[in-house]
């Protein structure tokens, strides 16, 4: 990037809000996909790490989603941004969170879907590695992966990070 023609020039901050709205501008959706996507990011903080993996993470998870609400009836995606979410210690956490209204994850892939590669879409190319790299990315950078769902009731993919404070970047 240009910042790095000047050496000791201080990055700007990575903020979630920016680093989602370019995903929804920039993600390449099929047919009438971009409708099925919805947004809160009123409640914005800094991300630690670096723009280009945290963007293939987001654009991993959305493909997931993307592709497991084909057929559903009424498909819906909502990506939410989050503040002040307590940490099993009490310290505040941010949150970007991936939910959508599919078919559910069956509980035995569930219970091995983050830590080995699996998939339920090898006849469509899929390798099973993007959940376990998006964990390891969202892990290097010092935060959490969880996911969660029940059959017929859609899934969630939450990713935590310490808060803005946590980071040393200046809350909005």
């Amino acid at each position: 990037s240009a910042r790095d023609a000047y050496p000791g020039a201080a990055p700007a901050p990575l903020r979630a809000s920016r680093l989602v709205s370019a995903l929804l501008d920039e993600y390449p959706f099929e047919g009438d996909e971009r409708a099925w996507v919805s947004c809160d990011m009123a409640a914005d903080f800094a991300l630690p790490g670096q723009p280009d993996l945290l963007y293939l993470v987001l654009c991993s998870l959305t493909k997931n989603a993307l592709l497991a609400l084909r057929g559903c009836p009424h498909p819906s995606l909502h990506i939410t941004l989050e503040r002040g979410v307590a940490a099993p210690d009490g310290a505040p956490q941010s949150v970007v969170r991936f939910t959508d209204n599919g078919p559910g994850i069956a509980p035995e892939i569930l219970a091995r879907l983050m830590f080995e590669p699996v998939t339920t879409r090898a006849a469509q190319g899929g390798s099973g590695m993007g959940l376990p790299f998006c964990r390891r990315v969202v892990q290097s950078m010092g935060g959490l992966m969880e996911v969660h769902s029940e059959l017929r009731r859609g899934a969630s993919v939450t990713l935590l990070f310490k808060s803005d404070a946590n980071l040393g970047g200046a809350e909005l």
